[in-house]
């Protein structure tokens, strides 16, 4: 380039023009690993002289001044982009040539997934690089186990440890690998447990299942029902229920790592015999109870114990004996399965009798003391109590009669308590017996017991005073007495003899005291029993009750072939049991009473005149007028003789009045006594 300016001078410039160029870079494309990546670089002629070069790898390597670049033993990791740059001696740059390497290792990785075991299946895989594009081939040599020969991955089958080669190839046919892989075989024997019972196994069994196979390195693993667990080779199972049915397997693994399993099913046959009943579980000396198996499919059944019925049925009967029995028995079921078990009967010596308070065998108006000395006491309720005339067992109460005997017998309705109820089973047992045994006759002493005699006329009720001692002889220390009252029965009027207690120096009756009575006409007897229900002794003398009768009419007493004038009866007391507090003995002198009877009657008689009463009927009280008579004694009496009111002794009066008090309607007998003689007539109470 030339260049003038206005004053003609000139100067020039020389340049040389460089086009744009792309060099050419060859390379071995691909590459299989191990070989050597060759790159090959040709720059154009025209580009000038000397050249100036420079390579960056796919890391970020840069090679400078080689037109050739040669990376030997080519591995996976030199694949990538290669990048090539020229630079002439103008200071020009040709434009960047990026060449790509592919280096192929058809086989990455082999492997064994997993070992063959015995009775299992092994693995084999091949890991290969991405598919480049060619696709890959595969063989596997021996075939021999091999589900697919030609797959990268595949199932292995054997009976022996063997070496497998595999050849992996490109589609291209440039690379070419061949690996090789061993997979072992484990031939574990299956550990077989031993020792088992023949199936089913009954309930109760105690199972003991050993192992055949027991080496350094295995270990076991029992799993069963309910997460049963165990590390030992054998099994052991003791006293095996129901709840111990079903599948229990043994995992062996070895210590190459195969594991093997093995199962055995446990079928428990439950205990043919489930329960023992007894009926009752405590019996009275003598008496028998019932047993009684439930069972299972029971096919044989075998007692064993004293005073069995049958010792081959399911319920025999059995007769304990004293203190306790135990009964065992055995049962077969049909399985072959064998069940045992025991039950104890008791027996209670000491049972109660209702009413039999005493336990003497008997049950009479002895019995009542025993109830006033236990009166108001608590203790254990009787089991299954009734009054019915039987041995019932009772537990012991903590209390006991100072001569014998425990408490509970005075609880004779069994319900926890001694109170006035228990009375009703002496009433309603009375004279019944079981073994009875007479108690001792005590001596007679000073202190007096008797009725006091009176002149009877028939057909007339009377009421006798009985005397529990005297000013001279008192009774000392008195809780309670039962005795008897011995009469003729061809003389007083059956049903009429009876006790009463008002007054009674031994106290009030239902307040302090309880009395029971029960009358043997045709035996002539009446029973008696009085007893306090406090506690506290009582000491005094004279008169404890009435003994109120009606004597037989005058017709009746003449066919006994009696003297008409007058005739004699006696009243005894006898069978006497008097006691204290604390239930010791109290003797007294009981003797006989003789009481004339009168067969004139109206030669003792007043007439009617006499004596006058009004109204009648009356209610609640008479107004009686005596004619210049001296009353000693007024009594009112109801038609069984009993007496309802008595007035004695009398103050003299021209005009008396009686209160009788409230009482039911009916007819009664008012009987007045004078010195001059016995006035008596009806009252109608509406």
């Amino acid at each position: 380039l030339t260049i003038t300016d206005a004053n003609g001078c000139l100067d020039s410039i020389t340049g040389i023009t460089v086009g744009v160029f792309d060099p050419i870079v060859t390379n071995n494309y691909p590459t299989c690993q191990g070989d050597t990546l060759t790159f090959a670089a040709n720059p154009p002629i025209t580009f000038g002289e000397n050249l100036t070069s420079s390579w960056t790898t796919p890391t970020g390597i840069q090679i400078d001044d080689q037109l050739e670049l040669l990376i030997l033993n080519a591995t996976i990791n030199d694949s990538g982009v290669y990048t090539f740059v020229l630079e002439n001696d103008y200071g020009c740059f040709s434009n960047p040539f990026q060449a790509v390497a592919m280096i192929i290792d058809p086989i990455y990785e082999i492997g064994v997934m997993a070992n063959v075991c015995l009775g299992t299946i092994g693995e084999i895989f091949v890991e290969s690089q991405p598919d480049p594009g060619f696709g890959y081939t595969y063989e596997w040599s021996p075939a021999t186990g091999l589900d697919c020969p030609t797959c990268p991955q595949v199932l292995v089958d054997i009976d022996e440890t063997t070496t497998y080669t595999l050849t992996v190839s490109d589609n291209s046919g440039t690379c070419m690998e061949v690996d090789s892989v061993t997979v072992d075989y484990f031939d574990i024997p299956i550990p077989t447990p031993v020792g088992t019972p023949p199936l089913p196994i009954c309930q109760g069994t105690d199972l003991f299942l050993d192992c055949l196979l027991d080496l350094p390195g295995y270990s076991f693993e029992w799993t069963g029902p309910n997460g049963f667990n165990s590390t030992e080779c054998a099994l052991n199972l003791p006293n095996i229920t129901p709840l111990d049915a079903g599948n229990y397997c043994l995992t062996t693994t070895s210590q190459d790592g195969c594991a093997t399993m093995t199962c055995i099913e446990l079928v428990v046959v439950s205990n043919p015999l489930q329960l023992i009943e007894l009926l009752p579980d405590t019996v009275c000396t003598g008496e028998s109870a019932q047993l009684n198996v439930i069972t299972n499919n029971a096919l044989v059944y075998t007692w064993t114990g004293p005073n069995l019925s049958n010792a081959n049925l399911a319920n025999p009967i059995c007769f304990p004996e004293p203190p306790s029995t135990t009964y065992t028995v055995e049962v077969i079921s049909i399985d072959g399965c064998l069940g045992t078990d025991s039950v104890t009967v008791y027996v209670d010596e000491d049972c109660v009798w209702p009413g039999d308070t005493d336990s003497s065998g008997m049950v009479n108006n002895f019995d009542l003391l025993n109830i006033g000395l236990a009166y108001d006491s608590t203790g254990t309720a009787r089991p299954n109590a009734n009054l019915a005339w039987t041995a019932q067992h009772s537990p012991d109460w903590s209390q006991s009669f100072p001569t014998g005997g425990n408490y509970k017998h005075a609880d004779t309705d069994g319900n926890g308590l001694v109170d006035s109820d228990d009375t009703r089973a002496i009433t309603l047992n009375w004279g019944l017996s079981h073994n009875f045994q007479p108690p001792l006759e005590e001596k007679g002493f000073n202190t007096p017991f008797y009725i006091e005699p009176d002149t009877l006329l028939p057909n007339t009720p009377y009421s006798l005073e009985v005397i529990l001692g005297d000013q001279d002889n008192p009774a000392s220390d008195i809780y309670g007495l039962a005795f008897s009252i011995i009469l003729d029965p061809e003389v007083i009027v059956p049903g009429t003899a009876n006790m009463s207690i008002n007054p009674s120096w031994l106290g009030s009756l239902n307040q302090d005291l309880i009395m029971i009575q029960k009358s043997f006409h045709p035996e002539g007897r009446l029973d008696v029993g009085i007893t306090r229900i406090d506690a506290l002794n009582i000491s005094g003398a004279g008169e404890i009750g009435r003994f109120n009768i009606i004597v037989e009419d005058i017709i009746f007493l003449n066919s006994s072939n009696l003297e008409k004038t007058q005739q004699e009866t006696i009243f005894s007391i006898d069978n006497v049991r008097v006691i204290d507090a604390a239930g010791e003995e109290v003797p007294v002198d009981n003797s006989a009473s003789t009481v004339p009877i009168l067969s004139n009657v109206q030669e003792w008689l007043l007439p009617k005149h006499r004596i006058h009463f009004a109204p009648n009927p009356a209610e609640h009280f008479v107004l009686i007028t005596a004619d210049e008579l001296q009353i000693e004694q007024i009594e009112f009496f109801d038609q069984l003789g009993r007496t309802v009111r008595r007035l004695n002794p009398v103050l003299p009066a021209d005009q008396l009045r009686f209160e009788f008090g409230t009482v039911p309607s009916g007819w009664y007998t008012l009987k007045v006594q004078t010195k001059e003689g016995l006035w008596v007539d009806q009252v109608h109470v509406p």
